[in-house]
């Protein structure tokens, strides 16, 4: 999908390109956004349109049939953009659908319908929305039907395109603003849907000779900014009321120049316009002249919704015309859409609408004011008088303020034989107006009627978003049935842990060149962080910046990327802003993230330079809360609560217990606290109304888990004990300190300790093993001191023991446990020496030509893997180091590939990868080195691939 990098960028290729003048530009693809009067890419969208004068052609958006499924653009912050819907004539259903009836034209379906949540038309006009088109070589055709209104969009780009060439060829002046009207006022109305159309269906040869009769009036460059109510919208758009009393509306209207800025401001004295006002509805109530100056005027408007039938929706607009010139057409009007809902339901509850006859493209919407308690419908559809199956899109929407109208919404293509009932069930929120709209496909050919009844249902919790700390154990919520007796089974599962990752790196810097700097040398700036993310075992992630995910158009920054790397700085995946959409599957090991936020001011993006990244991780196994149906069976883990029916206005408790942090799916995530566990709440009974109706739900883990204690009995002389003990740990604490900085210093300072340890502690193996680590880590000068001290451990360490207990099956002593430990941590100790000794060794005799080499080195080494071989597989971790350097000694060098290629299957690095062509190398196999070779540079790029 597009980014806010690739847009930014386009817009300010447009603004000043070096090759050639823009005149108009197409755009067919968008999003939803959560709001539309503000965000930085709707600031450079305004300065495309209404400073450098260029066309902007947007589709509407493929989303309907429901109303305010305009995407964004058109539905930018300036009403500058002139969106497109899509419609299909009869000619178009027969040369390129290959119809057996020609049906009359109509909008397609699918095609998104206005206002914008903010009042705006949102379609502009229409156009045609299909085409056989020519299609890339790759897929080995010519061409290809394709329809959408990314069809549409285009088809009208290409007519402004026309538009300006006969100005620019008659020499006519022109602005963005001109050739809109006109094209709004010349458009064919098609006498059907206004929210699908727009205006009209676009006619070229109408524009144009309307821009020729009514060239060089004093409005030609001006538009007119309409902001309605408080809010400052685009134009009035009333839904989420009862409509049982008027309202009224203060209405603002502005001229602005076409780059005001820089406009003449002899003009801006010269303007002077007399308008008259006219509005074709009789609910509304407006002044009739407005005198306009270079000013913002207002003035009052009142709707009266009471008389309007419910249920229905209602559209008007209070249109402007010059007085001095009327023909023109009109300036600018105030777009009025209306919302009447059906408030009143029988019992409080049921819905329902007689058969209806749908015919191709028929659109029936029912608006119903959702019951303020209700959390699902019921929405039953039931075919009759038609022997064939019957297509149908069905689509609820709800709008809530300042939210996408995905947020709320339901879409279903449903196929319907004679005398069929199909039920669907989706999630509603009281208080909102939802529409209800049924479809038929707008290709279909025979009629057919259908009966809807709509039943509401609600189990209410008392929390919208439940949020659980697990140090408080139980979390209480009350749920209510507010319109009917229900049916009600709480469940609680938890699908998601989240962590928080801090900055490791932040860095605000200058991008500069052509492609980010806004003209009038305005540079953009990048502010770029960096995170380390360690994934402790083979698991599903979704990284998320919670402060700016799910807003693009909308931002307030330009753009938000993140890349995901490994630990060689090779790119595994990538992300923009709508986090829900990329997930990465990782193996165990460290992780870089880096974000990327665009901006043209600095001094915002150091605002960010602490910004917490989200990551979240899918569990492997769900997890399921217990719920309780009161807190003293929470509190003592008794009866969990059972399914119940509330009676209609009625509520009933129920109590969630936190999850045990020690639960064998939650204790590998290595919880910390701070980070939470997330899942989803459900009420109902039923198992479709449980995936309908859901609620948000956060554990917070509060605490470490909890370490199994010991029971034991207080005894006597427990201060004596205390005090012994105290001074055993107190020697054990300073040995262990010292001998965790014999590897630390440098290697004499380092060895001043390892004496005094010894000294002390004479059996001490950590520490020599630590003073072997110490001189492995210096290089090839220490060869010889790390293999006489490799030979110390080794002799210290009795190995009869060690054999003996790792060949009895069965430990049945009472501190096997323990003892397990203490075999287990020096077997570990040995094979480590072991593999130091060996390496060391084996180095020594690759350094010598194969002449000099002699038998009794190579009899060490053999004596060496025989040990080792004892207690692991070549193959293991702790040891294959050392057998690919054995292996290497004795010629084996198939068996060394093999062990190398191991190393890489674990952690491919560097060093391995050498290890692994050097061995092929000597395998004769060049073809495989030649291959790694080459592709070297794509899994260790020497710096992050860029933004």
């Amino acid at each position: 999908m597009e980014t806010g990098t690739a847009l930014a960028r386009a817009m300010l290729r447009v603004m000043k390109n070096p090759f050639y003048e823009v005149d108009v530009i197409n755009m067919s693809y968008g999003e939803h956004a959560h709001w539309s009067d503000s965000g930085r890419l709707g600031e450079l969208a305004h300065e495309v349109v209404n400073k450098y004068g260029v066309m902007w052609v947007a589709s509407a958006g493929n989303h309907g049939p429901a109303l305010a499924t305009v995407g964004v653009p058109p539905d930018f912050q300036s009403d500058s953009i002139i969106g497109v819907g899509a419609f299909v004539s009869p000619d178009m259903m027969m040369a390129e659908y290959s119809m057996i009836e020609k049906l009359p034209g109509c909008p397609y379906t699918w095609s998104s319908r206005g206002p914008t949540a903010d009042g705006a038309r949102g379609v502009t006009v229409c156009a045609p929305g299909g085409a056989i088109t020519s299609v890339p070589t790759f897929t080995l055709r010519s061409n290809q039907l394709m329809n959408g209104t990314s069809m549409a969009s285009p088809h009208t780009a290409g007519c402004v395109a026309l538009i300006i060439s006969a100005l620019k060829l008659k020499s006519i002046p022109y602005s963005p603003y001109s050739v809109r009207r006109s094209i709004q006022n010349t458009s064919l109305n098609l006498d059907v849907d206004v929210f699908a159309q727009g205006h009209g269906l676009i006619q070229v040869d109408r524009a144009v000779e309307h821009l020729l009769e009514h060239s060089n009036g004093v409005e030609d460059k001006v538009r007119f900014t309409v902001e309605c109510g408080s809010d400052r919208r685009k134009g009035i758009h009333i839904r989420n009321w009862k409509a049982d009393k008027p309202i009224d509306m203060s209405i603002m209207v502005e001229p602005v120049m076409l780059n005001e800025t820089q406009a003449d401001p002899n003009e801006k004295l010269a303007f002077c316009m007399e308008l008259v006002m006219t509005c074709d509805a009789p609910w509304v109530k407006a002044p009739t002249c407005l005198q306009m100056s270079y000013t913002v005027r207002s003035f009052q408007l009142s709707i009266d919704p009471r008389g309007l039938e419910r249920g229905r929706v209602y559209f008007t607009s209070l249109k402007a015309y010059n007085s001095s010139n009327v023909k023109k057409g009109i300036m600018f009007e105030v777009p009025i859409t209306i919302v009447v809902p059906t408030v009143d339901f029988l019992h409080g509850y049921l819905y329902s609408c007689p058969a209806e006859v749908f015919r191709a493209g028929f659109v029936r919407r029912h608006f119903l004011y959702v019951p303020i308690e209700s959390t699902w419908v019921n929405v039953t559809l039931k075919a009759s008088h038609s022997d064939k199956c019957q297509r149908f899109t069905l689509h609820a929407v709800q709008l809530k303020p300042k939210c996408s109208v995905k947020t709320l919404e339901y879409y279903k293509v449903i196929n319907l034989g004679c005398n069929e009932v199909s039920t669907q069930i989706f999630g509603v929120r009281g208080g909102y107006t939802m529409e209800l709209c049924l479809a038929r496909w707008w290709s279909s050919l025979v009629d057919g009627q259908v009966e809807v009844t709509v039943e509401f249902h609600s189990l209410r919790p008392s929390q919208e978003e439940v949020t659980l700390f697990s140090s408080d154990g139980v979390q209480r919520v009350d749920v209510r049935a507010g319109l009917r007796p229900e049916e009600m089974s709480a469940q609680a599962t938890l699908k998601h842990h989240t962590q928080v990752l801090t900055p490791a790196e932040s860095k605000v810097e200058v991008l500069g060149g052509p492609r980010d700097t806004i003209p009038g040398c305005r540079p953009i700036y990048q502010l770029v962080l960096s995170y380390n993310l360690s994934v402790s075992k083979s698991a599903e992630v979704t990284p998320k910046c919670a402060l700016l995910s799910d807003v693009l158009y909308e931002s307030a920054y330009e753009s938000q990327l993140w890349m995901l790397f490994d630990h060689n700085k090779q790119l595994l995946g990538s992300g923009d802003a709508y986090s829900n959409k990329y997930s990465i599957k990782l193996e165990k090991g460290d992780y870089t993230i880096r974000l990327h936020v665009r901006h043209e001011r600095p001094d915002l993006l150091e605002k960010l330079s602490d910004l917490p990244l989200t990551v979240l991780t899918k569990l492997a196994q769900e997890v399921k809360l217990d719920v309780y149906s009161s807190l003293n069976a929470a509190v003592t883990a008794g009866k969990k609560a059972q399914p119940v029916t509330l009676k209609a206005g009625t509520s009933q408790p129920v109590y969630l217990s936190a999850p045990s942090l020690s639960d064998k799916n939650l204790k590998s995530l290595g919880l910390t606290p701070g980070q939470a566990l997330l899942g989803s709440l459900s009420f109902a009974k039923d198992e479709q109304v449980r995936k309908a109706d859901q609620y948000p739900l956060r554990v917070v883990v509060t605490e470490l888990p909890c370490k199994k204690r010991s029971t034991g009995s207080s005894n006597s002389n427990s201060e004596e004990k205390k005090e012994a003990k105290t001074l055993a740990d107190y020697q054990e604490a300073l040995r262990d300190l010292q001998t965790a900085w014999i590897a630390k210093l440098d290697c004499e300072a380092g060895e001043e300790i390892y004496k005094d340890v010894m000294t002390a502690h004479p059996d001490h193996l950590a520490a020599q093993l630590a003073r072997l680590q110490a001189l492995d880590a210096v290089g090839a000068q220490n060869r010889t001191a790390v293999i006489a001290q490799a030979s110390r451990i080794v002799a210290a360490v009795d190995t009869a023991p060690l054999l003996a207990f790792y060949g009895t099956k069965t430990d049945t002593r009472t501190d096997a446990a323990k003892i397990k430990t203490q075999m287990d941590k020096q077997r570990n100790t040995l094979l480590e020496a072991l593999s130091r000794q060996g390496s060391a060794l084996c180095a020594d005799i690759l350094a010598l030509p194969a002449a000099e080499r002699t038998q009794e080195a190579i009899d060490q080494v053999d004596a060496i893997a025989v040990d080792a071989m004892k207690f692991v597989e070549p193959s293991d971790s702790k040891v294959n180091g050392f057998f690919a350097s054995y292996y290497q000694v004795r010629g084996l060098d198939g068996l060394a590939a093999r062990i190398i290629a191991r190393q890489c299957e674990e952690k491919w690095t560097r060093e391995n990868e050498a290890k692994l062509t050097e061995a092929y190398n000597r395998l004769g196999w060049s073809h495989i080195s030649t291959l790694i070779t080459s592709t070297h540079p794509l899994r260790f790029p020497n710096t992050y691939t860029p933004f």
